[in-house]
C-alpha cells in the first residue's frame, strides 16, 4: 500500500477552526473554546475550590479547601498552616497585596524570609469579643479599605484597625459596583454601605426573601441582578426594578445560579451554575454559549469565575480548576455539535460553514447551533474548492457539485459510479481549470465554459495513480503526482492548445530510485509550490538542476507517522 499523508485527514471527533478574533469576541457563535483542566492530582490539594485571583506579577491564586494555591503557569504550590483551612475568598488592594478570608480566620499574604508567600493572620487585631466567627465568605477592596464579610458581621480593615459593621439581619452576598458597596441582607433586602452603616436601597426590599447571587454592571448606571430562587434576572437603576428576560430563565432555577457572574470583554454576560457549568448570554439575553462537561469542562459545579490579564477565564469547581481560552482565534467543533465521525474539510462561504465528510456535506445551523446534513448529499466528500465566488465539492458518490446555501446542484454527476471523485484542485496557473483525482485512479481535468457558466470535462489520464493529497502544481503549470507503481513520482507537463488541455499529448517525466527516491510507499507535502516527498519519517526535496531528490531536514518532520497508509 502507498503511504498516506496523515495530516491531510482531519478525523474523528475534533476539528479546529481558525476564525478572526473580532468574530469570536463578538459572538462565540461557532465552535467551542479550548479548555485546560487541573485536578487535585495536578496541584496536590483538595478537589474543591472557591475563588480565583491574579496578582500584579501574573501569578494565579486559588482559594482551596486545604489552603491557598499558587500557580505560575507551570508550577503549583500550596500555602498551608494551622489557619489556612477552608479558604473561601481572596481580594487585592491597589498595592497588589492579597487578602484572604477563610474558616474562622482572616488576613493577608506576604512574602517570608525565603521569598515564598505566607499567610499572615489579622484575627488578633479584632476585639476579643469579635474573634468568634465562622466562615469569611467574601473579601472586597473598596475606598482604600478591605471588607471581610462573614454571615453575621462585616469587618472593615483600614490597615491599622478593624471596624465591625452589623445589619438588621445576616449578610448574604456583596459586591463593589458603580463605586458603591452593595450587599444583600437576609429579610431586609438589597442595601448599600454608607459611612459604615447598612442602608436599604430604594425598592431593595423586593429582594428581602430572594437569593441574589449575581450583581453585575449592565451599563454605567444600571445593575444586572440574578435571583437564584426564581431563576429570573432584573435590571436595577437604584430606583426602579425591571425584568430582564433571558433564554436561561427556563432552567436557571434548576441549574442553581451562583456568584459572581462576569461581564466579558465583548459585553456579553457569563453566569456560573451549581449544575450545568457556564452560560453566556448577550446584552439582549440571548444564549450565546453553554460550557459544560460535554464541552470539556472538568465539573459543572462552578463556584467562581475570574478573567486574568491575558483574557483567560478561570473557573473554580468542586472537582478542580479549569482555564477557558475565550481570547483565542481558535475554537473547535466535534461530534456533540452534530458532526459525523470523520471530517475532511471545513469551509466558510457566504456566511455559512460547511463540512465535507464520509457521509456527504454538513452545514452549521445558526438557530440550533448544530451541524445538519445537507439533504441529498452522500458518499465520501473531501476537500472543497472555490472559483469566481462559488463553492464546489468533489464526492465519491455524487461526482462534482456546487453548493449554494443549504442546497446543491450537479456540475458533473456520477452516474452508475462513472465519475467517483477523490479530490478536486483549482489550478493556480490558470484559475479556470479544475483538476480531479478519481477514486478509480487517474486524473481528470475540467475547464470553465464562460458561455454555459459551468465546468466542462476536457481530458483524462490513467497513466498516474495518485493517493489522497498526492498532487501539486508548480509555477510552470506542471502537475506532480504519483505513478502506477510504488516509489515513482510523475511530473506531467500539460499539452494545452486553445486553452484546452490534452493529457494524451502531454509529457510524462518519471522519477524513481535512479533519481534518489526510495523504493517504498511515498507521500506528498507541498508548501508554496515546493514539493516534499515523504517516505516513513524521511523527507526528500527536489533539486531542479540535478533532477534528483535529496534527503532534507524540515520543521514538520515529526508530523508524519511511518506506518500511516491511505484509506
Amino acid at each position: 500500500m502507498r503511504m498516506m499523508l496523515e495530516p491531510r485527514k482531519i478525523s474523528l471527533l475534533l476539528v479546529v477552526l481558525y476564525l478572526p478574533l473580532s468574530v469570536l469576541t463578538a459572538q462565540f457563535d461557532i465552535g467551542k473554546p479550548f479548555i485546560q483542566n487541573y485536578t487535585f492530582r495536578d496541584y496536590n490539594a483538595a478537589s474543591q475550590n472557591w475563588w480565583a485571583i491574579e496578582d500584579d506579577r501574573g501569578i494565579m491564586y486559588f482559594a482551596n479547601g486545604t489552603g491557598v494555591l499558587e500557580f505560575d503557569g507551570e508550577n503549583w504550590s500550596l500555602m498551608q498552616s494551622e489557619w489556612l483551612t477552608e479558604t473561601r475568598s481572596i481580594a487585592k488592594d491597589e498595592d497588589g497585596t492579597l487578602y484572604v478570608g477563610l474558616g474562622k480566620d482572616l488576613g493577608y499574604l506576604s512574602p517570608g524570609e525565603d521569598g515564598k508567600m505566607k499567610f499572615v493572620s489579622l484575627k488578633d487585631k479584632l476585639p476579643p469579643e469579635e474573634q468568634n466567627f465562622n466562615i469569611v465568605w467574601e473579601v472586597d477592596y473598596w475606598n482604600g479599605n478591605i471588607y471581610y464579610r462573614s454571615t453575621e458581621k462585616l469587618f472593615k480593615w483600614d490597615g491599622e484597625a478593624f471596624t465591625v459593621i452589623t445589619a438588621g439581619g445576616n449578610f448574604h452576598v456583596g459586591k463593589v459596583i458603580h463605586g458603591k458597596y452593595i450587599v444583600r441582607v437576609w429579610n431586609v433586602g438589597l442595601c448599600e454601605l454608607v459611612d459604615d452603616e447598612i442602608r436599604l436601597l430604594p425598592g431593595g426590599e423586593f429582594f428581602a426573601d430572594k437569593r441574589v447571587y449575581v450583581m453585575l454592571p449592565y451599563d454605567d448606571n444600571t445593575v444586572l441582578l440574578g435571583d437564584r430562587d426564581n431563576g429570573k434576572f432584573y435590571l436595577y437603576d437604584y430606583n426602579e426594578l425591571t425584568r430582564f428576560p433571558t433564554e436561561l430563565d427556563a432552567f436557571v432555577q434548576e441549574a442553581g445560579l451562583y456568584l459572581p457572574g462576569l461581564v466579558l470583554p465583548n459585553g456579553n454576560f457569563a453566569f456560573n451554575m451549581f449544575g450545568g457549568g457556564i452560560y453566556i448570554v448577550d446584552r439582549e439575553g440571548k444564549l450565546v454559549m453553554n460550557i459544560s462537561k460535554e464541552d470539556g469542562l472538568n465539573d459543572e459545579t462552578v463556584t467562581y469565575m475570574y478573567i486574568d490579564s491575558r483574557g483567560i477565564l478561570w473557573a473554580t469547581t468542586f472537582n478542580g480548576i479549569s482555564s477557558i481560552n475565550l481570547n483565542s482565534n481558535f475554537t473547535y467543533v466535534d461530534a456533540s455539535l452534530g458532526l459525523p465521525s470523520v471530517v475532511f474539510d471545513m469551509e466558510q462561504h457566504n456566511g455559512m460553514l460547511y463540512a465535507g465528510s464520509n457521509n456527504g456535506i454538513y452545514y452549521y445551523n445558526d438557530a440550533t447551533k448544530k451541524f445538519l446534513s445537507m439533504e441529498g448529499t452522500f458518499g465520501q466528500t473531501t476537500l472543497s474548492a472555490k472559483h469566481r465566488g462559488r463553492l464546489y465539492y468533489g464526492s465519491g458518490g455524487m461526482g462534482i457539485i456546487e453548493v449554494t446555501g443549504k442546497t446543491f446542484k450537479f456540475v458533473r454527476e456520477s452516474k452508475n459510479y462513472d465519475f467517483r471523485v477523490s479530490q478536486i484542485f483549482m489550478s493556480e496557473v490558470d484559475p479556470d481549470r479544475m483538476y480531479v483525482h478519481m477514486q478509480q485512479g487517474g486524473i481528470s481535468s475540467l475547464y470553465y465554459d464562460e458561455a454555459r457558466g459551468t465546468f466542462i470535462e476536457e481530458s483524462f489520464t490513467d497513466q498516474v495513480d495518485p493517493d489522497f493529497g498526492a498532487f501539486m502544481e508548480d509555477s510552470l503549470g506542471n502537475v506532480w503526482t504519483q505513478g502506477l507503481q510504488e516509489g515513482i513520482i510523475v511530473r506531467i507537463e500539460p499539452h494545452i492548445e486553445n486553452n484546452k488541455l490534452d493529457f494524451s499529448r502531454s509529457k510524462y517525466v518519471i522519477y524513481d530510485s535512479d533519481n534518489g527516491l526510495p523504493s517504498t510507499p511515498l507521500g506528498f507535502w507541498a508548501i508554496d509550490g515546493i514539493l516534499d516527498v515523504i517516505s516513513g519519517s524521511d523527507i526528500y526535496g527536489f533539486d531542479a538542476e540535478s533532477e534528483r531528490f535529496e534527503k532534507k531536514e524540515s520543521f514538520y518532520a515529526d508530523l508524519f507517522e511511518p506506518n500511516a497508509i491511505s484509506f
